[in-house]
């Protein structure tokens, strides 16, 4: 059946407010999903020297009021084809083309503890609280913990990863487009871990976007989805919290709107500034607390023990310092050893497995009659034992472990201290949560103040003819996405958009007339950050913007690409309603990231 249009000509101009309600992309849709379906209007050709690169769009004032008129037409509403929902559904929701090209993760270390930031190379951040992982059991960890972290920024990403960007909202299907994605998991000694409830690890996404300069005073809205890879499917989280750091635009724009502009660019600096020191002097005032050493048990008959009466205090003469500093170095050695003798009473000493020529330091000790010793402590964990007889020297590493009853009573006392422990972590993380939540107000606040200054100058320099230049052409913005992961897996911050404006129905085929019947294709084109996979078969829909250049492909059986490339989209005559796509098999073997991104450029 035909779709049927109500169409509204020369509508009535759209007043801000009315702009405003309708730039919440996600109550637009839902609006639209009670109207019915919706067919998205033609965009203008893209302008000359546009570059090869993907970039993201974002809806500004004059887009969202042309998207308020979009939803004056009305069309049917879309169901998912029974056919293509079986095929996908018999098909790994995660579903990397190449098995070959494995997925590439930066690995840092953190100890649970403590907690840490995890710094990524394009300077995005994992920011970790303390205490925050727990295993398979439910049982806090403790130690060191691998972290593993990749991100997704273009469609070549998302290809080459296999995972969806499709979002299923109450039977509907909607195409993501995405600000950036990340995948994040933790490991200890080989076995994953999970966030603990309640404890949440605070992301900083750094990416680009690509914006008309008109739209600059604007921040673009996202959302921020977790995948379920059990119910396969997006689950919406939050808004995301997105800042603009950073931009750069072509050198053709005029001096004043480029002088308002770079003012603009550093007050938003300063104030980024100001509030990093702000939050970095709340945390130093409300200091960590400090963690108890958990107490290890003897795992071998070769321990020993020593004398704590045996170590005298002594510093080394340093004709910089005065005597009276030298006095008061030495009575803090001599404290040092009372709590020495104190907390180490009647505890047993093993050498540590980490320690240097570990079996010839237990031979050596063995044999040698030591005059005397030295003991520094490394870590909470780590001593370095010094043993001297005469001019030699023998140096280890060596851990107190208890044994028994000893052993027993020290970890139960332990268990008691991190419980402890664990109540002053929560106690700081919420004064810390608190005080952060009232600068990020005061800092939102201030910003908002800093785009409406930036906003009123612009327009007194439009009314004056000042900045149609710089109003005409395309900037890059360097953005930061914010949001809390609760939970380990992949996280996205994306918006659903609406349907494309073309769609014929479609045969595949390549050069040699080998045809596709049963295969996943993929497509994209240059003014979304997203890419569409649907399933290739005689008779196919495929929807495209008539108004952007687009590229289509699919994987052939013997794992090459086969394209459908720009200029033939450009020439498909839609009238006829059918269309068979004939694909160009590139006939190279696909090794790696770089050479699918050569193929798949435009």
């Amino acid at each position: 059946m035909k779709n049927k249009y109500k169409i509204i000509v020369d509508p009535p101009q759209l007043s801000d407010e009315q702009i405003a309600r309708h730039q919440d992309f996600d109550a637009l849709l839902a609006q639209v999903q009670a109207d019915g379906a919706t067919s998205a209007p033609e965009r203008s050709e893209p302008s000359a020297g546009r570059p090869r690169r993907r970039w993201l769009y974002y809806l500004g004032g004059a887009t969202a009021a042309a998207l308020v008129g979009l939803f004056l037409y009305q069309t049917e509403v879309v169901a998912p084809n029974q056919a293509d929902q079986t095929y996908f559904a018999a098909r790994p929701f995660i579903d990397p083309p190449f098995k070959q090209i494995k997925a590439s993760y930066t690995q840092k270390s953190l100890d649970a503890n403590r907690g840490g930031i995890f710094e990524y190379a394009n300077g995005s951040k994992l920011i970790v609280p303390a205490a925050a992982f727990v295993d398979e059991q439910g049982g806090i960890v403790q130690g060191e913990v691998d972290i593993r972290y990749r991100e997704f920024h273009d469609y070549v990403d998302f290809f080459l990863s296999g995972i969806p960007m499709r979002y299923d909202s109450a039977g509907t299907l909607y195409q993501l487009e995405s600000a950036g994605m990340i995948e994040i998991y933790a490991e200890q000694d080989g076995r994953k871990i999970n966030v603990a409830p309640g404890k949440e690890i605070d992301v900083e996404l750094v990416s680009e976007m690509r914006i008309p300069a008109a739209e600059r005073a604007q921040v673009p809205s996202f959302n921020v989805y977790q995948l379920d890879t059990e119910a396969r499917n997006w689950v919406y989280h939050a808004k995301d919290a997105i800042e603009v750091v950073d931009e750069v635009e072509d050198p053709a724009a005029t001096e004043p709107a480029e002088e308002a502009d770079r003012k603009h660019q550093e007050s938003l600096a300063d104030l980024r500034q100001q509030e990093l020191r702000e939050i970095q002097g709340i945390e130093a005032e409300i200091p960590l607390p400090v963690a108890p050493v958990r107490p290890e048990r003897a795992t071998s008959d070769d321990v020993f023990d020593f004398d704590f009466n045996d170590l005298s205090a002594s510093v080394t003469a340093d004709p910089d310092r005065t005597p009276n500093e030298l006095q008061a170095a030495l009575a803090a050695e001599e404290q040092r050893l009372r709590e020495l003798r104190q907390q180490y009473a009647g505890t047993l000493w093993q050498i540590s497995p980490n320690s240097p020529d570990y079996q010839q330091q237990q031979r050596a000790a063995d044999n040698i009659n030591w005059e005397d010793m030295q003991l520094r402590r490394l870590n909470n964990r780590d001593y370095e034992l010094t043993l001297i007889s005469g001019e030699t020297q023998l140096k280890m590493i060596i851990n107190p472990v208890l044994s028994g009853a000893d052993y027993d009573r020290a970890i139960q006392e332990f268990n008691q201290q991190f419980e402890v422990y664990q109540q002053a972590v929560t106690a700081r993380e919420a004064q810390l949560a608190d005080a952060r939540a009232r600068l990020r107000e005061f800092y939102e606040a201030e910003r908002q103040q800093a785009e409406l200054a930036y906003r009123e100058e612009i327009a007194a320099l439009r009314s004056r003819g000042l900045d149609r230049e710089a109003s005409e052409k395309m900037i890059t913005r360097k953005i930061i996405n914010r949001f809390r992961a609760s939970s380990f897996g992949i996280w996205n911050c994306d918006r659903p958009l609406p349907p494309f404006v073309a769609r014929v129905k479609g045969d595949f085929k390549d050069d040699d007339n080998h045809e596709y019947d049963s295969h996943t294709a993929f497509l994209v084109n240059q003014n979304r950050n997203t890419v569409a996979r649907f399933h290739a078969r005689p008779g196919a829909p495929v929807s495209f913007e008539t108004q952007s250049d687009n590229l289509m492909w699919l994987v052939t059986p013997d794992n090459k690409i086969a394209l459908f490339r720009p200029e033939k989209f450009r020439k498909i005559n839609r009238k006829k309603g059918d269309y068979t796509f004939v694909l160009n098999v590139i006939d190279k073997a696909i090794l790696s990231e770089e050479y699918v991104r050569r193929i798949l450029e435009f």
